[in-house]
């Protein structure tokens, strides 16, 4: 499982996409904290949370691109080993559970390492380190993951999943904010799918995306048995 976990982590870590995609949050975080500065005063006079506004620019755009940057990345997790049949190797040395929760945790480790380096920028620079906002954001993002290994199992062509990933990481956010703030019957209910919705409320209530993530691993974990690789 370790060893699952460490080339998931270096693969993603090598990606020319995994690059410019750290450099972009990188980029984001150091301008959020430079429009902060600049407009501190008004926003001190709204906002009681001073830590949690220099992570404005991260918070953003994990929220906005998140879905759309984990899909790009790990649509092909499990379909790109099935059609080059080297999943059938993983699968006479190890457990096939080892092997989901193995890249899960290659994955958000590499995630994890983003958001430590984004939130390491934030500190260097402000001296402030919200615990809340980033245990939110880390939440969100293990959803994602989770999600993005249900479409690799759901959808055999790695083409095909990367596709739709593209179109998921874009209609889904703005589902998500329409569920959270509509009134409407044929739309709220979407809301609890979610994990928006989990850190739109002041509380501990991202938790639940945690249990979320977990429960998305286990279908995973589930449709993975069922294949045939």
């Amino acid at each position: 499982m370790l060893s699952i976990s460490k080339h998931e982590y270096l693969q993603l870590l090598k990606s020319i996409k995994s690059i410019l995609v750290i450099l972009f949050l990188l980029g984001v975080t150091y301008g959020g904290i430079q429009l902060t500065e600049q407009f501190q005063g008004l926003l001190t006079e709204s906002l009681t949370d001073v830590d949690a506004m220099y992570a404005v620019g991260i918070s953003f755009a994990v929220l906005s691109f998140g879905p759309l940057f984990v899909f790009s990345l790990s649509h092909d997790v499990f379909n790109r080993e099935i059609s080059g049949r080297m999943m059938r190797f993983l699968v006479t040395k190890t457990k096939r559970t080892n092997i989901v929760l193995g890249k899960f945790v290659g994955i958000s480790m590499f995630w994890l390492s983003i958001l430590v380096g984004a939130f390491g920028v934030i500190y260097i620079f402000t001296q402030s380190f919200d615990v809340k906002v980033f245990f939110e954001t880390v939440s969100v993002v293990s959803v994602f993951i989770g999600m993005a290994f249900v479409l690799s199992l759901l959808v055999a062509k790695p083409m095909l999943s990367m596709f739709l990933g593209v179109i998921i990481g874009i209609v889904y956010p703005a589902i998500s904010v329409w569920s959270i703030f509509s009134d409407s019957w044929y739309i709220k209910w979407f809301r609890f799918l979610s994990p928006y919705y989990y850190i739109s409320e002041e509380s501990y209530l991202f938790l639940v995306n945690f249990g979320l993530a977990a429960l998305i691993v286990l279908v995973s974990t589930d449709l993975f048995k069922r294949r045939d690789v």
